[in-house]
This record gives structure tokens, C-alpha cells and sequence, in this order.
């Protein structure tokens, strides 16, 4: 089966030549994902990526397209992620983490559901085999509903560490979740908690 893209009820196919093209985004962040989808099927061998800023000066460097697949393996491998996982994309994809949600979708066969970032996730993660999301998304969803995903759910947290509180408010959730520690220059996650 083919990868896809599920976005404001429009159902795309992500392989190559796929229905995606003909997809004409006109807000930012969706053309952001566009972005990232034509720049991963380009001829190019690298992606450019902005860095965020936290260990210096933010930057493009470039990041080899054979490295970030081995990512995207090396996440579905680590997490028992199946081709015809059903993920959420609630980050960014102007940075690595929202661009690796895009392509360990292609990679690894996804269906992935886009919604445009924000600290309000409610009613999106129900029926979702994995997420990615910040601290501080999870933290602001934890006020508004007592459940994250379900039993089945694996979540992981980036881009900032994760306080005792948010930990303790964690250990009660049917979702797996795991504190990532990564950073652009690793192509996202090294290492989970």
C-alpha cells in the first residue's frame, strides 16, 4: 500500500508520482509539507534543513536523504511500527522533527493525518499509532482531556526536556511515551527515555 497524507479531508498518495502533486496548499504550514515531500522525491542526495538554534547559531545544513531513511527504519524498527501505522503530524515540518514525520510516512508505507500545529490537539490523537509532539504540546493537552491515543499509541516527546510534573502526569496514560533526546544534526532522535 501506498503512503499517504490525510489533511483537511483531502486524501493524497505520498508515493512519487502521487496524487500529492496535484495538491495546491495556500496556507504555511501546509506548504511546508509540500515542501518537504517534493524536496524528498528531487534528484538531490541531500536535504537542507534549518537548525533550531538551540546549540548555536540557526542554520541550513545539509542532510544525507540515505541517513534519513536509515532514521525513519531505525524509529518504525525501535517502536514495532507496522506499515499501515496511522500517524499524527502536529509539528512544524520547517525543522526536522515535522520533516521526519513526512518521511518515515513515505519511508516505512504510513498513513499519515496532517493537522496545522498548535498546542490544541484535542480529538486528534484517539486513533493514532504514533505521535510526535513537544513537552509542551503534551503538557497543554493533559489540561484539557484525561486520555492521550489509547493502549496502543506510542508517543514521543522532543525539543525540550520533560519536567518531573509532566513525567508524573505521564505514568497515568494508556499511551506509550517516551522522552526523545535528538537535534537536527542527528536527524531527530538518538536516544529515548
Amino acid at each position: 500500500k501506498a503512503p499517504s497524507l490525510i489533511i483537511e479531508g483531502l486524501h493524497l498518495d505520498l508515493s512519487e508520482f502521487g496524487s500529492w502533486r496535484q495538491w495546491s496548499p495556500e496556507v504555511q504550514w501546509q506548504i511546508d509539507i509540500k515542501n518537504t515531500i517534493e524536496n524528498w522525491y528531487s534528484s538531490s542526495s541531500s536535504m537542507d534543513v534549518q537548525t533550531s538554534g538551540s546549540t548555536g547559531v540557526p542554520k541550513q545544513i545539509p542532510l544525507l536523504k540515505e541517513r534519513m531513511t536509515q532514521s525513519a527504519r531505525a524509529t518504525a524498527k525501535h517502536f514495532g511500527l507496522q506499515e499501515k501505522c496511522k500517524a499524527l503530524l502536529c509539528l512544524p515540518c520547517q525543522f526536522i522533527a515535522g520533516k521526519m514525520m513526512v518521511i518515515r510516512s513515505m519511508v516505512n508505507h504510513w498513513e499519515l493525518a496532517a493537522i496545522e500545529p498548535s498546542l490544541n490537539l484535542s480529538g486528534n490523537t484517539q486513533n493514532m499509532d504514533f505521535i510526535a509532539m513537544t513537552p509542551h504540546q503534551m503538557s497543554h493537552m493533559l489540561i484539557g482531556q484525561d486520555e492521550i491515543g489509547n493502549s496502543k499509541t506510542t508517543v514521543i516527546l522532543g525539543g525540550a526536556a520533560v519536567s518531573a510534573v509532566l513525567q508524573d502526569q505521564i505514568k497515568h496514560l494508556k499511551a506509550r511515551v517516551h522522552e526523545t533526546y535528538g537535534m537536527t544534526e542527528t536527524i531527530t532522535h538518538v536516544a529515548t527515555k
